[in-house]
This record gives C-alpha cells, structure tokens and sequence, in this order.
C-alpha cells in the first residue's frame, strides 16, 4: 500500500507498472486546466492518494487508523465514481468533506473484487449479529 499525501510529482515514486502509472497521472490531472492547478488544489483541499497491491488485504486495511481506514472502505463500497485505467487497475473517488477534501483509491481489478465482496460479506454478518 501507498498513501500519497500531495500531488505526486515524482513519477519514479509511484509503485505501479509504467502503464498504469501514466494512465493515472493523466487522470488525476483532467479536473483542472494545468499541473500547476492540480497541485494547488491538492495542497489547499487535502487530497489523498491511496495505491493499493496484490499484497493488500482486509487485515493489512484494518492496521491503518480508524479515519482511513472508514475512508479507504468508503471508496471501495460506494464511490463518487469508479474508472478503468488500463485493463488491469480502477480507480474511485471519495469526497470526504463538504470542503471538496477527495481520497482517490486506486488498486488492481481483481483486488478491487476480493476487498469488496470481504466487505459487503462482513457489513451482512454485522448486520445478522445486530
């Protein structure tokens, strides 16, 4: 797992394959007219990147504080959107205030498969608990 703070401006410090990794800095930068403008925007509204792997499971999520952890699971169940980057990796989004704050989770297909089917299957054993 990687958690990126700020816009990501070194492109060699993003642990993706170099497709994927394009496709994301191109997507990350269509909201706004320049680079320039993304990185402001980061910076003034607290927006988080979070590259998830093959080695990322719902116990190794469950090791993070509480806050991102609620917020990582909120973007795997139920996104503001969810886009295909490439065959293999999707991304969602998540506005986490009424700020505009966003987390972006962005993971391989499959794992994005496995986590959510672990959570809906957990949200329903809750629930039969209650």
């Amino acid at each position: 797992m990687q958690i990126i703070n700020t816009w990501p401006n070194d492109i060699k410090l993003i642990a993706l394959p170099d497709t994927p990794k394009i496709a994301l800095l191109e997507h990350l930068q269509i909201p706004f007219q320049n680079e320039i403008e993304a990185k402001t925007y980061w910076q003034d509204n607290q927006t988080r990147l979070i590259i998830l792997d093959q080695h990322d499971t719902q116990a190794s999520l469950l090791q993070l504080d509480d806050l991102l952890h609620h917020q990582i699971e909120t973007a795997l169940q139920n996104p503001e959107y969810i886009e295909e980057l490439n065959n293999d990796y999707v991304i969602k989004l998540v506005i986490i205030s009424n700020a505009g704050n966003g987390l972006y989770c962005m993971l391989p297909k499959a794992l994005d498969l496995i986590l959510t089917a672990q959570m809906q299957h957990n949200t329903q054993q809750g629930n039969a608990d209650d």
